[in-house]
């Protein structure tokens, strides 16, 4: 992915896995060089219904996650949009 940047602020770097949801790339905060990961939900050949009920599926995932609190647990620090779709990081 290289120099591409997702909400702004995040450089994506090496995909790191991949899911029913989407993909998971390693990546750098662009202000701070702080090392997260961005998950980018696959929205593509979905209908408007199937992107929708995805995209709130990722939404619970995302508030579901950052409600914990464990060493063994990334950390969500934000949930951006590109083109309307939500990204985590």
């Amino acid at each position: 992915m290289g120099d591409r940047i997702i909400g702004g602020k995040y450089r994506l770097g090496k995909l790191l896995g991949r899911g029913g949801m989407g993909e998971v790339y390693e990546a750098h905060h662009a202000g701070t060089g702080r090392r997260v990961a961005v998950k980018l939900l696959k929205v593509g050949g979905a209908d408007a219904e199937q992107s929708r009920e995805l995209v709130t599926r990722f939404q619970r995932e995302a508030r579901a996650t950052g409600a914990l609190d464990s060493p063994h647990i990334v950390e969500v620090l934000d949930v951006p949009a590109s083109r309307g779709v939500p990204r985590a990081a």
